[in-house]
């Protein structure tokens, strides 16, 4: 792969500093790696998500508020991540995690012999503030069957869950090609397991941005428009 010098100082760069001025805490490559469990074909920073479940659910017994532990922040994401015989093809799988992050799930706790399930949340919607967000450059990915990887710009995370993909270009440069790659990301052969996550598409340079959910085909990517 050939880095671009110019397309990293007039799309990538600027698009970070944004980033970082509405709250995303940057991360180095090595240490988004390490929150990876050092597993490029994992795309969930798992330790920030097990972190963030503790803190943002808690549940209530007669009138007691108790914290989930440990054990429950593990099963939560061992629901939320699909394995191979969950997998509903691209974007039923995407589906089915949207759905997750917006109702969340539920964990069954036992206090004096009294076992009820309680709802347990992935993203606290009612707070934002609540919710942690990292945001990385040069994100490599692992290919299905491969041990080659590819490198999407710029992942967005909230939670440690990767909500935001950004490909950049220079200023030069038509927006057909950064869509392209997107989507060809997300083909059963290329690192689809980033996309079952994925909320948001974006492709851009300096002077323009389109915008497409995860299965968009390249007519459907819209224009990102300030409000006037």
């Amino acid at each position: 792969m050939t880095f671009n010098v110019a397309e990293k100082y007039q799309s990538q760069i600027p698009a970070l500093q944004m980033l970082v001025a509405l709250g995303f805490r940057p991360l180095s490559q090595a240490h988004a790696a390490r929150l990876r469990g050092g597993r490029l074909r994992n795309v969930v920073l798992d330790d920030v998500l097990a972190d963030q479940l503790l803190k943002i659910n808690s549940f209530t017994h007669r009138g007691r508020e108790y914290p989930f532990d440990l054990e429950d922040a593990h099963e939560a994401i061992r629901r939320l991540k699909p394995t191979p015989d969950r997998q509903k093809g691209l974007r039923g799988t995407n589906q089915d995690i949207y759905d997750t992050l917006v109702l969340g799930t539920t964990i069954t706790k036992t206090i004096q012999g009294d076992s009820k399930s309680y709802s347990f949340r992935f993203i606290d919607w009612d707070t934002p503030s609540n919710n942690v967000f990292h945001v990385t450059a040069e994100l490599a990915v692992e290919r299905t069957a491969s041990t080659q990887t590819k490198r999407c710009d710029i992942v967005g995370y909230v939670n440690g869950i990767p909500f935001l993909v950004i490909e950049n270009k220079r200023s030069t440069e038509s927006l057909k090609k950064a869509k392209s790659q997107l989507i060809g990301y997300q083909n059963e052969d290329n690192i689809p397991q980033l996309f079952h996550f994925a909320q948001l598409l974006m492709a851009m340079n300096r002077a323009e941005a389109r915008y497409a959910t995860v299965g968009a085909t390249q007519q459907y990517w819209q224009t990102w428009r300030d409000d006037e």
